[in-house]
């Protein structure tokens, strides 16, 4: 009876530990996929990796760019935390957000709705927007709750994730899937180099994130044992979308098993460290499954 009594409560750490941070990001995944599957159709992209000299090109330039803008996204952070401006980071973050969350609804909702079933005539236009306005002021009434009022609920963080979920999938519409491959490749050793000794060691370093007017925490999704940067999970996404693009069959299950199972480790992993990169081990389990079942 005390071996059952004592079962509970590490149960349910357990549960709070893996489980939950799981399950929300298994929810992104799926919301990931429905979406990358819809654009795909639309758009004739192929499905396989095509390696010659404009795609090569392609591939780096853009992959440049990614690089820079992250590292120039960190610089700026930095600098704004360095002058103590905390309510214009604020601000800033909040209409950044707001944004891009609503070109993203704009461009991509309208596209998950079937046409042959949106009527024709003057108000086929308003109907076929119709959802993506509520979508956007549902998104907008919950993104003021999360920045704007305290003892904020968890599920405030929503519009967070349903903003990496919509730029995830607009990622999916590049020329080439080696682009993909190769920014999800980058981006896994910068975040190594990010929090180890990089400008996100020194936006941690700077900043108490149990303070309720820290702007970090609104870059955060806190599961309680551990924070999950936004970064993390629109790259998660971003492996997703690559794999619906390249494995249109039951086999996409292999290549996100691993990606979850690094998610895990890594979890496990903060017992002895913190901060800890979360998308190297995710990222190259994931890839290394991904690129066996493509060869």
């Amino acid at each position: 009876m005390g071996n059952r009594l004592s079962s509970g409560p590490i149960l349910i750490g357990v549960i709070k530990k893996y489980l939950v941070p799981v399950l929300v990001l298994n929810i992104s995944y799926v919301l990931t996929a429905l979406i990358s599957f819809k654009l795909l159709s639309l758009s004739g992209l192929s499905s396989k990796i095509t390696v010659n000299y404009l795609a090569i090109s392609s591939s780096i330039s853009i992959l440049i760019f990614y690089v820079f803008a992250m590292i120039g996204g960190a610089l700026l952070l930095y600098l704004l935390m360095l002058k103590k401006a905390i309510k214009l980071l604020k601000y800033y973050i909040f209409v950044t957000f707001i944004t891009i969350i609503t070109l993203l609804t704009l461009l991509e909702l309208p596209l998950m709705l079937p046409l042959e079933a949106t009527p024709s005539g003057a108000i086929s236009e308003l109907l076929l927007y119709l959802p993506a306005l509520i979508v956007i002021i549902v998104m907008v009434y919950a993104l003021s709750m999360h920045f704007f009022r305290k003892n904020r609920p968890y599920y405030f963080a929503i519009p967070s994730v349903y903003l990496c979920i919509m730029l995830a999938s607009a990622l999916i519409l590049f020329p080439d899937a080696l682009t993909l491959i190769l920014i999800l490749i980058a981006i896994s050793a910068y975040d190594i180099f990010a929090v180890f000794v990089g400008p996100l060691k020194q936006v941690t370093s700077q900043f108490n994130r149990e303070k309720n007017d820290d702007p970090f925490n609104y870059l955060l999704i806190d599961f309680g044992y551990a924070g999950l940067g936004l970064g993390d999970v629109l790259f998660y996404n971003v492996f997703i979308a690559v794999v619906i693009r390249l494995l249109q069959n039951i086999f996409l299950l292999v290549p996100i098993t691993f990606l979850n199972l690094g998610f895990m480790i890594t979890i496990y992993l903060l017992k002895y460290r913190r901060p800890l990169p979360a998308l190297p081990i995710p990222l190259t389990l994931g890839l290394i499954s991904l690129l066996i079942l493509i060869r």
